[in-house]
């Protein structure tokens, strides 16, 4: 049974906290409050409720305040009426589509057996990159490449992966669930050490990442998610002793949870 981590734990309740502020949000519907907008001569920008407009005066509610204010019409420049704004942040929307977009992810994950003989595996991490295009709010697919280690200090597995990543955005809102999946092949995979005290021989292997996470954007440019996801794969290497070659392999199956940063433009 495998042995969940302190760093995962953390991270499920924080996705648990987020899913329910994302909640709190998207049950709204999409509310809008009608205001009034004054811009003034000096360059100061006045949002309330316009009561009366004379011949030479405006007067305006302070929605602070409560008071009526009269202003001069010679200090203003214009004045707009019955403009629509959204009332909450979560449900302003971005653009999300035809857009390249570039996403850096930290992962972690529990521990975990490796189907190979005899070998155990105390540890998982990930640094990765996509660099992609969003064709549709639905649709996305970039290049994948990075780094998966699997194992401990002395029986350290780590895969170099390259491959296709998919993505798409259940909403537009700032706030938003995704989904990701990424595939390809790994150039290399390598134990740093062996207690049989063979030579090991690097091969090729493949892998196959579904993922599902929460995406919030900090302007059209920036944003952070946070994401769960299963690591399906499998690596090859050869084992060399008194001139014989054998081949090898790994088979592997995680559950892994990361922290990613991104940006679109």
């Amino acid at each position: 049974m495998n042995v969940i981590s302190l760093f995962y734990i953390r991270l499920v309740l924080f996705l648990l906290v987020i899913t329910s502020l994302g909640q709190v949000g998207f049950s709204q519907k999409d509310i809008h409050l009608p205001i009034d907008r004054v811009y003034l001569k000096n360059g100061s920008v006045l949002e309330g409720t316009i009561v009366q407009i004379t011949e030479d005066s405006l007067i305006y509610l302070n929605p602070h305040s409560q008071l009526n204010v009269r202003f001069s019409l010679d200090v203003i420049d214009r004045y707009e009426i019955g403009l629509v704004t959204e009332k909450s942040f979560l449900n302003r929307r971005i653009k999300r589509q035809n857009r390249f977009y570039f996403v850096a992810n930290l992962a972690a994950i529990t521990t975990g057996e490796m189907e190979t003989r005899r070998y155990f595996s105390e540890g998982y991490s990930e640094l990765s990159f996509v660099f992609g295009y969003q064709f549709h709010q639905f649709f996305g697919m970039g290049l994948h490449n990075g780094r998966y280690r699997l194992g401990s200090e002395w029986e350290d597995f780590t895969l170099f992966p390259i491959g296709l990543e998919f993505r798409g955005y259940l909403t537009d809102h700032v706030f938003t669930p995704f989904y990701s999946v990424k595939g390809g092949f790994t150039s290399g995979s390598i134990y740093r050490s062996d207690p049989e005290e063979n030579e090991r021989l690097p091969r090729g292997g493949y892998y196959f990442n579904p993922g599902f996470g929460f995406q919030w954007n900090f302007g059209p440019s920036f944003n952070i998610s946070m994401d769960i996801g299963m690591l399906f794969g499998k690596g090859f290497y050869y084992t060399s002793r008194s001139w014989i070659l054998s081949e090898r392999k790994v088979n592997y199956k995680r559950w892994k949870g990361g922290f990613t940063i991104g940006f679109s433009f």
